[in-house]
């Protein structure tokens, strides 16, 4: 599974490197930070998947965490490439910061499980 998502991001981003060669439209502040969600999403993807065990849980984040980097790509593509009042990179921060936020739970929660027995 791991082996997939690695030469699916890997495609993915050179898919846009190239695309942002090719297409002058496509601003190179939005090619640097659709190559960052590319790259952050794949390294929380791999970290998850190499720490989970349980099936259930890792079903479910096979299906929210690419669907978070899906939006936030596309957030990427779409954004005007000026910061300034910008209300798309605004949200795409935000949904960076709820896929660290997943990424977080993921560590701890079992440690939680653990813990709560240990003290039972």
């Amino acid at each position: 599974m791991k082996n997939i998502f690695f030469y699916f991001f890997f495609s993915i981003l050179i898919l846009n490197s190239i695309s942002g060669l090719i297409i002058t439209n496509y601003k190179l502040n939005n090619i640097i930070v659709a190559d960052f969600t590319i790259i952050y999403s794949y390294l929380l993807m791999f970290f998850i998947f190499k720490k989970i065990s349980r099936n259930a849980f890792k079903i479910s984040l096979t299906f929210l965490m690419p669907t978070i980097w899906l939006i936030s790509f596309l957030t990427a593509i779409f954004m005007n490439s000026s910061l300034k009042d910008n209300f798309a990179f605004l949200f795409l921060i935000s949904l960076l910061l709820f896929q660290f936020i997943i990424f977080i739970i993921t560590f701890f929660l079992p440690n939680i499980n653990i813990a709560e027995k240990e003290s039972k």
